[in-house]
């Protein structure tokens, strides 16, 4: 199997397809605790998802919709689990589960073919990266935002930060023009490559897109920003093992439980990927067959001497290279450790998953004096909660040069946790 050699030719991986499922297995079968972000994100979307097939037979037990500790079962998605087990992942794509979510998904009215699922293939791409301070930056190249993140960092890259400590006014005016520019050219560029040309190097071109004085003057919302928030049902997970491997990995289904359409009897949740695509019919975002939209998912790494020092990343759709760039400036320029430089005040420059307002949240214990600063230079503030869960649910690793210790730390805004095993 591809998976597998892969793993073990360049990962030193040793274990099984089936071995490694085995626990999802088991979950599926045997249940698990709904957790409080389940209950939640069912409970404000239930309305518009509760007549979508499949999906109340499958997250609804006895008509009534899980709460936090529910015991959780999805019989037939560990049938499925059990299928790729035996068969392996491309099973997924081509053969008998394959038909049978197709037929599922037309029957929900979708135009998905078993032709569509046999042409999916991944896809093994190199990262792109970025200077940053005396190392590099890391993320994907598009149809992703990791171009954005890139370029929040590239333009960050020429002020000094760290006569900040990521405290005060400058830095968060600082960071909110970096943000403007690049959420203004993702939205204008980033497409599927392979339909279109990205002026990527353009982007990360270390011109100055902005100067000192733009922190000066009055900065309402670029109308070329706004745009609807793209939502997300995403997972981030950083690792790294006792021979320094790191991986930074996102996954996500789009909206809120995905399409909230489950394939069939299958037990599989369809994910909502093509309402990332511009309904503007020339932008370079538009959809066309065989196109992949523009989507959010946007891991991170950062690297000094071509060796690893900072994995991290969000969920958050909009707001992943926003976080991020908290996340890697607290960390490279401030000196903290994860779990400071997670803790500490964010901003959110337009709308988040919980908040669609066209507006810079901040968090409150940012304090007054930087609040009041951002409201004098003419940015519309919106004061959120201190901890506010719309600002990004991230983690990170951080490895300390020379002694080799390794820290790593969950969000205090999220239900996620650091393990060291």
């Amino acid at each position: 199997d591809l998976a597998e050699r892969f793993s073990r030719d360049f990962w030193a991986g040793h274990l099984p397809w089936r071995d490694i499922l085995e626990p999802a297995i088991q979950a599926a079968q045997n249940g698990y605790a709904v957790s409080n972000s389940q209950a939640f994100w069912h409970k404000t979307h239930r309305a518009e998802l509760s007549n979508q097939p499949g999906f109340s037979a499958v997250f609804e037990c006895d008509t009534d919709r899980p709460r936090p500790g529910a015991h959780q079962i999805q019989s037939e998605l560990a049938t499925t689990l059990r299928h790729l087990a035996q068969n392996g992942p491309r099973s997924f794509y081509e053969g008998p589960l394959a038909q049978r979510m197709a037929d599922g998904l037309a029957s929900a009215g979708s135009v998905l073919t078993t032709q569509d699922f046999a042409k999916t293939h991944a896809a093994y791409v190199e990262p792109l990266a970025v200077a940053y301070r005396d190392g590099e930056a890391l993320n994907l190249p598009p149809p992703t935002q990791g171009v954005t993140s890139l370029q929040i960092l590239s333009i960050l890259n020429r002020f000094d930060i760290s006569q900040t400590s990521g405290e005060n006014t400058r830095f968060y005016a600082l960071l909110i023009e970096a943000i403007k520019t690049a959420l203004a050219d993702r939205n204008r560029f980033v497409a599927d490559p392979l339909f279109v040309t990205i002026p990527i190097d353009t982007m990360l071109r270390p011109h100055p897109p902005i100067t000192p004085a733009v922190i000066t003057g009055n900065h309402s919302m670029d109308p070329s920003l706004p745009h609807t928030a793209m939502p997300g049902d995403t997972v981030w997970i950083g690792v790294r093992d006792q021979a320094g491997r790191s991986v930074s990995l996102i996954q996500s289904l789009f909206f809120d439980f995905g399409s909230g359409v489950i394939a069939g009897n299958t037990g599989v949740l369809w994910h909502n990927r093509g309402a990332a695509f511009s309904s503007i019919p020339q932008h370079p975002n538009a959809p066309e067959s065989g196109k992949r939209p523009l989507h959010t998912l946007s891991p991170g790494l950062y690297r000094r001497n071509r060796r690893v020092r900072v994995i991290y990343g969000s969920q958050g759709g909009d707001g992943q290279p926003q976080t991020q760039a908290h996340i890697l400036t607290r960390i490279v320029d401030c000196g903290l450790d994860p779990l400071a430089a997670l803790s500490r005040p964010r901003i959110h420059v337009g709308p988040t998953f919980l908040d669609n307002r066209q507006t810079i949240k901040i968090e409150s214990d940012a304090g007054i004096i930087v609040i009041s600063g951002l409201n004098s230079l003419g940015y519309p503030v919106e004061v959120v909660s201190a901890l506010n869960p719309g600002t990004g649910q991230a983690g990170a690793i951080a490895v300390t040069e020379g002694t080799g210790t390794i820290l790593g730390a969950h969000d205090p805004r999220s239900e996620g946790l650091c393990l060291g095993l």
